[in-house]
């Protein structure tokens, strides 16, 4: 359960090129706090950053400044076009490689921990929140609750299996 927890906090995602010949990968850090405050300075900056192959050792911020982002996922068939964080204030996503982003989630679907698309279907996405699991099978335009079954609705973590996309692991508050 600690393992699960560390990686709402901070999580890594790679995306590996789809050519043969490269050996280079973006990476993608989602960072929930810095603990560098100093009275009186501008707050930190938190949120997503990315780190292209080209880049070096240069990290762009993406999305929204100061944000609580718990989470990154890449779309598995986008190419890193597609790419879905896990907010407090819901799921943003954005289709075109972090450019731009928009809330996907209304008011009924806040402190999202942790969002993972599927694997075998670019237009479903689930998300885990303390209000438990949420899915979407038309691209994050509706969401449905997904609780049946969980003893406790606070998730941290959803994740579909790879080899049968219709089953889910989630942690939860009591251990499901």
């Amino acid at each position: 359960m600690l393992k699960l927890h560390l990686l709402s906090l901070f999580t890594l995602a790679l995306l590996f090129p789809i050519s043969a010949r490269a050996q280079q990968s973006t990476v993608y850090v989602s960072v929930l706090t810095n603990k560098l405050f100093i009275g009186g300075a501008a707050n930190p900056r938190t949120g997503l950053f990315i780190q292209h192959p080209t880049d070096d050792t240069t990290w762009h911020h993406s999305g929204p400044v100061n944000t609580r982002n718990f989470c990154v996922a890449v779309g598995p068939r986008s190419n890193g076009r597609t790419l879905y964080l896990a907010t407090g204030p819901g799921v943003l996503k954005s289709t075109d490689a972090g450019a731009t982003w928009l809330y996907t989630t209304d008011w009924r679907i806040t402190e999202v921990l942790w969002v993972t698309p599927d694997p075998t279907s670019d237009s479903v996405v689930y998300c885990a929140t303390a209000y438990g699991i949420f899915k979407t099978i038309d691209g994050c335009r509706t969401w449905k609750e997904m609780n049946r079954g969980l003893g406790s609705t606070f998730t941290q973590c959803v994740i579909a299996d790879h080899d049968r996309a219709e089953r889910l692991y989630c942690a939860t508050d009591d251990g499901a």
